[in-house]
């Protein structure tokens, strides 16, 4: 939880919910779209002057000075933790930072473009640029890559950023024809190929929801548009406001939440996507509430809060992932007073692998 004001000189809080749901916290610098990152033994998190490592053992912190606003973040097998930080646009294009923690080191490097979402394959981590930057006129040669609707909006940009590349820090992969806003936070890789949603913006302006398969070995992608049975259909615009992470994908099924609380699976080769069950729980922009959700193994978990009342309280509620049973729903004893920032926004939540 940090400021939504963009005050990055107040603090953010780490608050940890054991199951009973009795909360403890833990102080750090602000960060914009703060992430937290579990791994099975260790959580990860960051603000603008260090990331932190929480054990069993206890609180590790690594001093990796870096901007404040956080796009992802993601915990590796070999015990690194690789984020991508938000530095903004300059002069010719669009910095990013990479910061690596591990081992009680850190490092960090600038990469060209804006990368809000990636994923972990296998040990390397592949960013997803709506904003290119400077490469952008590497891709002036390649079919259908300009928008005609818009042409201030970009080819979405696919580049390894970890580890680090030899003639540059990032190295570019593949371009795809999709002018939208991008993807956020992890998606699934599995044997080298990354499974995610898309809001995709064709070039003559035509938008529709997607999944979209990328190997990142070949650069080869598919784009499957979704269809919808036995549940109304969304917008695709939608799909942004939703929530998949790296635990989304079982088999050939990609579960998601839609933002008014239907738990949805959508068959990657056929993009037909059907409902599994409604959570109740909605998250639409303009709503009475908002909803922060992750998907473990065999349980869906979300925090959720009502607007309808200045005293509301987090409820936090767990549903067991096949059958849709709600399993708990518990109180959070959390209140913006009780915390020293102007305003409390709560960006992203993580849970523990099952």
């Amino acid at each position: 939880m940090t400021s939504v004001l963009g005050e990055t000189d107040l603090p953010g809080y780490v608050v940890l919910v054991d199951p009973d749901g009795s909360i403890r916290t833990v102080k750090t610098g602000g960060m914009d779209l703060a992430t937290l990152a579990w791994a099975p033994d260790r959580l990860h998190f960051a603000d603008g002057k260090a990331d932190y490592t929480l054990t069993d053992a206890g609180l590790d912190r690594v001093e990796i000075p870096k901007a404040a606003a956080q796009n992802f973040l993601i915990p590796l097998a070999d015990g690194a933790a690789v984020g991508v930080y938000n530095d903004g646009h300059t002069e010719n294009g669009y910095v990013n930072q990479v910061a690596v923690s591990a081992n009680g080191h850190g490092d960090v490097y600038d990469i060209e473009g804006n990368y809000f979402g990636g994923a972990d394959c296998d040990g390397t981590v592949y960013g997803l640029a709506a904003d290119p930057g400077a490469h952008l006129d590497e891709s002036a040669t390649l079919t259908g890559m300009r928008s005609e609707a818009d042409p201030s909006q970009h080819p979405q940009m696919l580049a390894q950023l970890y580890p680090r590349g030899t003639d540059s820090p990032e190295t570019v992969i593949a371009w795809r024809a999709s002018f939208s806003s991008g993807v956020t936070g992890q998606v699934p890789c599995e044997d080298g190929i990354m499974t995610f949603l898309s809001d995709d913006v064709a070039a003559d302006g035509t938008e529709r929801g997607t999944v979209v398969t990328w190997n990142t070995r070949t650069g080869e992608h598919t784009t499957v548009p979704l269809s919808y049975s036995s549940t109304p259909a969304l917008e695709a615009d939608a799909i942004d406001y939703g929530h998949f992470d790296a635990m989304s994908l079982t088999g050939e099924q990609f579960e998601w939440v839609a933002p008014d609380g239907r738990f949805l699976t959508t068959d990657v080769s056929t993009g037909k996507t059907r409902l599994l069950f409604d959570t109740g729980i909605g998250n639409e922009v303009g709503g009475d509430g908002t909803s922060l959700w992750a998907l473990g193994s065999t349980k869906v978990h979300a925090f959720h809060q009502d607007y309808t009342d200045d005293a509301s309280p987090v409820t936090y509620h767990v549903f067991d992932r096949a059958t849709g049973e709600q399993v708990t729903e518990t109180e959070l004893p959390i209140r913006s007073d009780e915390i020293n920032v102007s305003y409390l926004g709560w960006w992203r939540m993580a849970v523990r692998p099952e």
